[in-house]
């Protein structure tokens, strides 16, 4: 992955808390299953879930830039958030 012009982090991220901030609460696995394996049944070319993923993703292919700041967005908000770590 190309990190180029991306900010070094000294503290580690919660990348939990950053995808709930981004799409909502995660979900169970066991649904996440049946959903998937409702849209192979579908012969879905393509699976995206849940919901909000889906709109975000669809989002990310119709209007990139709007994504790009609402992710900057989260992302410092999730920074703000963030447990300094003691040294």
């Amino acid at each position: 992955m190309d990190n180029t012009g991306l900010p070094s982090l000294d503290w580690p991220p919660n990348v939990r808390h950053f995808w709930v901030q981004l799409g909502g609460l995660l979900y169970p696995a066991d649904r996440f299953v049946q959903e998937v394996l409702a849209a192979i049944e579908r012969n879905e070319d393509v699976i995206v879930l849940p919901k909000p993923a889906r709109i975000i993703a669809k989002l990310g292919m119709d209007l990139p830039s709007v994504i790009n700041n609402i992710t900057h967005k989260v992302l410092a908000h999730v920074r703000a958030d963030r447990l300094v770590p003691s040294k």
